[in-house]
């Protein structure tokens, strides 16, 4: 992960490989009351690390390889209390996180729960009216056999899967917004 100087471009600072190639994008959360940068990375070849690193000197603060994506392309959603939410493809499901201060320089991270099989592969979910909605298609659920388990879904603050639209409608890889109160799922196969 590079910090660069907004202003010059210059490499402000870098932190040592954080392993794996994935998509997900590095996001600013405050956690135990400490702002730090969230990122993915890989230990060994398979094993994923999330990682809490300090935006003004790339110090890694926290590395938690508690859940193991191969290819982690969503960002956390932060839900407060210092807890987020990570979610993915590859059947590995939906989690929340808490990271606390452990004394003055220490780390406790703590899985929370989470729904063991239903994730969210491309798209980040929304956070509304505490509410977590996502697209719930990914390789394995856009399978016929198991479109049942897909769609649009919605979970509670504590990971529960309050209700998905399963095949029908299904919005198969499409995106989603919130605007003026209303949530506007695009289908991804059909663009409508």
């Amino acid at each position: 992960l590079y910090a660069f100087d907004e202003k010059t471009g210059e490499l402000r600072w870098k932190t040592s490989d954080l392993g794996g190639a994935n998509y997900v994008t590095p996001t600013v959360h405050t956690l135990g009351g400490v702002e730090q940068v969230l990122m993915f990375g890989k230990v060994g070849t398979r094993e994923g690390a999330w990682h809490g690193i300090d935006p003004t000197s790339g110090e890694i603060l926290w590395t938690w390889t508690g859940y193991d994506n191969p290819a982690q392309i969503t960002h956390p959603v932060a839900l407060g209390d210092d807890r987020f939410w990570i979610t993915g493809g590859y059947d590995v499901g939906s989690r929340i996180v808490r990271v606390a201060r452990d004394g003055e320089n220490g780390w406790i991270v703590e899985d929370l729960g989470g729904h063991e099989a239903a994730g969210s592969q491309v798209h980040t979910p929304l956070l509304h009216d505490d509410h977590l909605f996502a697209n719930l298609n990914t390789n394995e659920t856009l399978r016929r056999s198991r479109r049942p388990e897909a769609g649009l879904g919605c979970f509670d603050l504590e990971g529960n899967l309050l209700w998905n639209t399963g095949e029908e409608p299904n919005f198969d890889r499409g995106a989603l917004l919130i605007a003026d109160g209303l949530l506007l799922a695009l289908d991804g196969e059909t663009g409508e």
